[in-house]
Parts: structure tokens; sequence; C-alpha cells
């Protein structure tokens, strides 16, 4: 179906921390339609667990909620860097922790409407304790958290919790705790 959709134009309406483009679409019935989108490198996300099984959980306020959720260590992914090595940054500087081993359990787009970035989640094992560091917008709580609270969170929660953590949780525990 894709293919019967055609491009004919693109121009950047936004770029700052982000880009946004608009372009201007041929759909397959013969119609122009705009389409406003962010365009992206992808991002990473981190289920991490501690020496005593922990799952490492961030708490941070998110603007447009208006709230304070629990979320994963994640962030995107820098040019020319690696999924692998932004999971490994982003571990460490929002929480601090430098991971022993760290394996890709999936991907999901978490905002395909209006986004396109996929989202690749790692499990990160052999967590090693040091510093943050936050970028200078961040104000990230760390909260290690027990796996059967972190389930609760996250199919009980009154208050919704970031696609991330969901996905990661979910998979993992389908999945019986094992990487693809």
């Amino acid at each position: 179906m894709a293919e019967n959709w055609q491009v004919l134009s693109s121009e950047v309406v936004y770029e700052g921390r982000f880009r946004v483009v608009k372009d201007l679409l041929r759909r397959p019935d013969g119609g122009n339609q705009e389409y406003t989108w962010v365009p992206s490198d992808g991002a990473v996300a981190v289920l991490a667990f501690d020496a005593e099984g922990r799952v490492v959980l961030t708490r941070q306020y998110r603007h447009p909620l208006g709230l304070t959720i629990f979320d994963l260590p994640a962030g995107g992914i820098k040019p020319g860097e690696s999924e692998q090595e932004a999971a490994r940054r982003e571990l460490r500087e929002e929480t601090g922790y430098l991971a022993e081993k760290l394996t890709r359990i999936g991907a999901f787009y978490h905002a395909p409407g209006r986004l396109a970035t996929a989202v690749t989640v790692f499990v990160a094992e052999g967590l090693e304790a040091g510093p943050t560091e936050l970028d200078d917008e961040e104000l990230i709580e760390v909260v290690p958290t027990g796996w059967p609270e972190v389930l609760d969170l996250v199919r009980t929660s009154e208050q919704p919790v970031d696609s991330a953590l969901a996905y990661a949780v979910l998979l993992w525990h389908a999945t019986g705790g094992k990487a693809e």
C-alpha cells in the first residue's frame, strides 16, 4: 500500500532539538493531503536489573502530560552511534550504572502517526554503580523496584506508564525472561 502514496513536496517547518517536516502527499485515491511528522534516528530503552534482581526504574516529570511518571532509562540515538552504544550511554547517564551484559529484546514504534521513531529495547545485567551524567534539562529519580511491583505498575496502574516501560516489562514477562 505504501507504494501507492507519493510525496509531492517536503519542507522542514521547524528545526531545534528535533525537526518537524510537512509533506504534501498524493493519496492512492488521487487526492492530496498535508502531513506533518517528526523524523528520527531512533531511540533506545533499557530494562536494567540490579544485583538484587530489582528493575532500575527512572521517575521524571513529563511536561506534555503534566505528570511525574515511571519510565526506563532511555533516549535518542546520536549520529554515528549504534543502538547498543546508545543504550549503554543512556543507562550510564540517567542512572549511573554500567552494564556488564546488554541484550536486545525487541523494538516497537511508540507513536507511528507522527513520529518516525523505532524504540529498540535492551535488557541490562551485571550492573556496576557510578555517577549519573544528566543533561541540563533532566531531573531524574532512580527507583530500583522489585519485579512483582513493576508488573503491577504496568498491569494495574491507575496512572498510565511510559510505552517503553510497558512494552519491555510485558515482553520480558511473556518470554519468561529470555532474549530473542
